[in-house]
């Protein structure tokens, strides 16, 4: 996470954010989002490997900007994909990696006859990691990018208005 009480120009733009009026706010964020969600989802498809990384984790991409920070979201999409997984609920296995696990099942045979069979379940994904594959270290490669292109669109808004002289002058 980044902290602002660290910079004096980032404390300046959240502060110029949180006195605009509200009009002049939603078109800052507004802006930002549109400007940001590509570099966002670019950063995204350049950590995912897979097919499956990518369809399951880029499509849900967004990024949610307000006066006081800017949140960078991956597999929200609620849309099932072809074997049933729903990103939005299953990706953890997908962004953390699991084990791969033994598993006895019992099953029937086309002649009738039951039987024991082992399988290894997890074995599509990699192995289990804390700090994540893909939007972890998406997240990490691109915030810097993210914080200076919110700054300059604030900084863009804010300068339309540099030629309006306040009122009573």
């Amino acid at each position: 996470m980044l902290d602002v009480r660290r910079s004096r120009e980032l404390q300046a733009a959240l502060l110029s954010i949180k006195a605009a009026e509200r009009e002049v706010r939603l078109n800052i964020n507004k802006r930002a989002r549109t400007e940001l969600r590509p570099v966002w989802t670019e950063a995204l498809l350049g950590h995912a490997l897979t097919r499956l990384e990518v369809r399951a984790i880029v499509p849900g991409a967004r990024i949610a900007v307000g006066a006081r920070n800017i949140r960078a979201y991956a597999a929200t999409s609620t849309r099932p994909l072809r074997g049933g997984l729903v990103p939005a609920i299953n990706f953890a296995p997908i962004e953390w990696g699991a084990k791969e696990r033994k598993r006895k099942l019992e099953r029937t045979s086309r002649l009738g006859r039951r039987h024991t069979a082992t399988i290894t379940v997890g074995r599509q994904f990699r192995p289990r990691t804390r700090e994540g594959y893909i939007a972890s270290p998406a997240a990490a490669s691109v915030i810097h990018r993210a914080i200076a292109g919110w700054v300059g669109v604030i900084v863009d808004e804010f300068s339309q208005f540099a030629d309006v002289t306040p009122r009573g002058t």
